[in-house]
């Protein structure tokens, strides 16, 4: 390649920053289940929540806590960032995020997706495994009970290191829908344990 041919190639050929390499039904190996399940039916899941939900109330009061929590809010989505942490444990970080799911089913929300993307993202490996939830319908036809609206849920690591855990309950505005229920009463169930 010619100097020329270079600086062409830097000048107008645009090169995607964004580029996925692989993306698959998310599937835990049985060494993993099993540790989840250990780790579920032990106290720390209740001792993480304390955390998580003492910090979801020190950020509606704008204070930091530890985790960091970050909240989001508008006409049809609400829900909250968890910050990872060296302070943290990685594996529960994780199992806290296939928890949530758990909770949203417990309220009749069925799986519609969990799926596992891996690509590079501004020269970083990003690994994102995701839950998408969806309310059960029951009943003949509009208007449909959403609940809560869609649920997403996510883990994101960059560089192979855990960076947050995100939240979010997106609603619909349409006729053929009841209106949400209030994402508070979302928040207390999710941080009320048992």
């Amino acid at each position: 390649m010619t100097f020329f041919d270079e600086i062409f190639d830097k000048l107008f050929i645009s090169k995607p920053k964004n580029e996925v390499l692989s993306s698959e039904i998310l599937k835990r190996p049985e060494e993993y289940q099993s540790q989840y399940q250990h780790w579920v039916q032990s106290d720390k899941p209740m001792a993480f929540l304390e955390r998580v939900a003492n910090s979801y109330q020190l950020k509606q009061n704008d204070q930091i806590g530890d985790p960091d929590v970050h909240l989001f809010s508008s006409s049809q989505s609400n829900g909250f960032a968890i910050s990872y942490n060296d302070r943290l444990n990685q594996q529960e970080f994780q199992f806290f995020f296939d928890w949530l799911a758990e909770r949203v089913a417990a309220m009749g929300y069925k799986k519609a997706n969990s799926d596992c993307t891996v690509s590079i993202k501004n020269d970083r490996l990003e690994k994102l495994e995701k839950h998408y939830m969806k309310p059960i319908q029951s009943g003949d036809g509009p208007p449909f009970d959403q609940f809560f609206g869609n649920i997403l849920i996510e883990y994101i690591l960059i560089d192979d290191r855990p960076s947050y855990l995100k939240f979010v309950a997106n609603t619909y505005s349409d006729r053929s829908y009841k209106e949400a229920i209030n994402f508070d009463e979302l928040v207390r169930f999710l941080f009320t344990f048992g």
